[in-house]
């Protein structure tokens, strides 16, 4: 997913303020494609779009240019296949934050079980287990009439 992300941000830079805003940086485990994810991150916070060749100038590092390239590359030969970058992208956030609510749950679980929790706050964990557990199986919310 990492690989997907970047080479959609390298071909797309104006979804990178997107992706900040849902995928933590400290979440990319890959460390060269982390220490490009913040560069993107970095630029596009200084109003600058973090487009290839700007990225190719922020880095010394040949693996990681090699990295860029590879990317690049990756992205434009799939562009055709992805006529909507900005809907894959936000399914690799879902698919992310599914991921991560995963890995949260024997946490949360751990809490309710305790009973560490005040009640309005296990309340507000059940109601987001439910969420996430509802979104993971495709169900949608129960409307009223």
């Amino acid at each position: 997913w990492q690989q997907e992300l970047l080479e959609i941000l390298i071909r797309h830079p104006e979804l990178v303020p997107g992706a900040q805003a849902a995928i933590p940086s400290d979440r990319l485990a890959f460390e060269p494609a982390r220490r490009i994810f913040q560069a993107c991150c970095r630029l596009s916070d200084a109003g600058q779009a973090p487009t290839f060749d700007r990225l190719m100038l922020e880095f010394d590092d040949p693996a990681v240019k090699s990295l860029l390239v590879e990317l690049d590359e990756r992205g434009a030969a799939k562009e055709a296949e992805v006529p909507d970058p900005e809907s894959l992208l936000n399914d690799l956030i879902k698919s992310f934050q599914e991921r991560e609510a995963i890995k949260r749950r024997p946490v949360d679980e751990g809490s309710l079980r305790e009973g560490e929790l005040a009640p309005e706050q296990e309340l507000d964990l059940l109601r987001r287990i439910e969420e996430q557990e509802r979104a993971r199986q495709g169900i949608s919310d129960p409307t009223d009439g």
